[in-house]
């Protein structure tokens, strides 16, 4: 709902296409004027008074207020509108569930839309603001317009969640792996070629194509942590695996019910797949997630092995933005050729080397690094996290006696992970900036 503060008063203007008579088009342009204020509610909650948009945020969340939206976020609401030719009818949606509900307000009236989903994954936005008239009583407008699903999604990741924070607000499982029911939401970015210049680069050893996938023929695995409830944030890991089940590690349950972790992975995606199609489904997962669960955005993680392990350091380097850290066991890629010691023969880099705010962005973040006497991309990882320490990269290997390609110990794997979770690590001698940590348990 889009609200203007004016001396303590609220005026509402709600997404109005049919509070005028005005199409779905000029309803957005109507959000946009100067001084409207649009914000985001769960669906049933109550128009928030101005006294409610000045509560603290957990306050305002168990109320049903979502977010107030940008400038810049109005804008990107404006353009999901999918201009069908005039008189046509608004495309079909299987299944519709209610979304949330956008309203705006300000000088130049008000209205209310509620935002519905299909199980398709396609949108469905109808204003449902109430109207009177001298004489005529009060109406519902009933206008529909279709929105673009994948520009919506990448807005409302920006929300984040998007679910109730009652007691009973999550019908998920907690501590069993289950199947994330459909529909699934676009990530932050698709590699078309832009994307793929400016996170991959286009040079050396790789070569990446533009990446397709359809959402609903994919499948998401997740788990909620022991205690898992709605009415708080909790930490999230993307699994990446090497295999095709992408189902989260029973080795790692131990760390997500210790520190408070939701996992999620996709089915399919393992060494099998492209690699960057492998990426993608790792930032479809992530908004999957923020968007179906109570998530902290400053607590969301990568995780693998193996070739899996590569696939999280990747996404780790080029998405510094949306992961605080990563755990990559076995398995490491960098930014840059290394030799081998073996004559000419290198370790190739995956990516080109970020740069600017990116790359001061990934230097705040953590990456735990685990392989073992017994691993056959032990030389390769340590050559890695050595890389990475000249870099100033916060890095720590654990390097574990005894241990082949294959997982550390569940109590190990606390320990890693409680390492990516600390905030006063440096200051408590956990690792400096730059830093390689060799532990060998």
């Amino acid at each position: 709902m889009m609200m203007k503060r004016r001396q303590g008063t609220v005026m509402m203007v709600m997404l109005a296409w049919g509070a005028s008579g005005a199409s779905g088009q000029q309803a957005f342009d109507l959000a946009r004027k100067t001084g409207q204020m649009v914000v985001v509610t769960t669906p049933g909650a109550k128009v928030p008074t101005a006294a409610e948009l000045g509560m603290p945020r957990d306050e305002r969340r168990a109320k049903g207020i979502v977010a107030e939206l940008s400038k810049a976020q109005v804008q990107q609401l404006v353009v999901t509108v999918d201009r069908a030719p005039d008189g046509a009818a608004p495309k079909a949606a299987e299944g519709l569930a209610a979304v949330c509900v956008v309203h705006v307000s300000g000088a130049g009236g008000t209205s209310e839309i509620s935002i519905s989903q299909g199980a398709d994954g396609a949108y469905v936005a109808r204003d449902v603001t109430t109207l009177s008239k001298p004489g005529k009583g009060t109406g519902v407008v009933s206008t529909s317009v279709t929105l673009k699903t994948e520009l919506l999604d990448r807005l409302l990741g920006e929300v984040g969640y998007l679910g109730s924070v009652a007691a009973d607000g999550c019908a998920d499982a907690r501590q069993r792996v289950f199947e994330v029911a459909h529909p699934y939401q676009h990530g932050p970015v698709t590699f078309d070629a832009r994307t793929i210049a400016d996170r991959l680069g286009t040079g050396g050893h790789y070569r990446f194509e533009p990446v397709t996938r359809v959402l609903r023929e994919e499948k998401f695995w997740a788990r909620l942590p022991k205690g898992y409830e709605p009415s708080r944030a909790w930490g999230l890991v993307v699994w990446t695996d090497a295999s095709s089940s992408g189902k989260p590690p029973a080795v790692l349950e131990s760390a997500f019910d210790a520190l408070g972790l939701v996992c999620i992975g996709a089915a399919e995606a393992g060494n099998e797949r492209d690699a960057l199609r492998r990426v993608q489904l790792a930032l479809d997962a992530m908004s999957t997630a923020r968007r179906r669960w109570n998530i902290d955005g400053s607590r969301v993680y990568l995780a693998g092995i193996s070739g899996g392990s590569r696939i999280a350091a990747l996404t780790q380097i080029c998405f510094p933005e949306h992961f605080a850290g990563s755990l990559c066991v076995v398995g490491l890629v960098t930014y840059q050729d290394i030799p081998t010691g073996d004559g000419s023969k290198i370790w190739g880099a995956l990516c080109a080397k970020p740069s600017g705010k990116r790359w001061q962005k990934l230097l705040t973040r953590r990456i735990a690094a685990v392989t073992g006497s017994g691993d056959f991309n032990r030389t390769s990882v340590v050559a890695m996290t050595s890389q990475f320490q000249r870099d100033k990269l916060n890095v720590r290997l654990w390097d574990i006696e005894g241990m082949g390609h294959t997982f550390p110990t569940p109590e190990q794997l606390v320990e890693q992970m409680r390492w990516l979770e600390e905030r006063g690590a440096v200051s408590a001698g956990m690792g400096k900036p730059g830093e390689t940590r060799l532990e060998k348990p």
